[in-house]
């Protein structure tokens, strides 16, 4: 899970899974008077595909093109 931190200087003030969280909490420290910047988690860590068990193939996400569905 990626972690978004709003540090002011050095020290991690937030931690947040969603970059629009940490960037909304930044704010408003921001307008309480409080100097603080956003630094987004740049890693770039890839999920390994989950083989379904009973077909041996990876599972489809939605929205996926090529949908492989038995319409006539």
């Amino acid at each position: 899970m990626k972690q978004h931190k709003v540090m002011p200087g050095a020290r991690v003030l937030y931690q947040a899974a969603q970059l629009s969280h940490a960037e909304v909490f930044a704010a408003a420290r921001r307008s309480e008077g409080m100097d603080c910047h956003v630094v987004p988690d740049v890693s770039g860590t890839k999920r390994a595909v989950r083989i379904n068990p009973l077909t041996g193939r990876g599972r489809r996400r939605s929205g996926e093109a090529g949908c492989h569905c038995d319409t006539v």
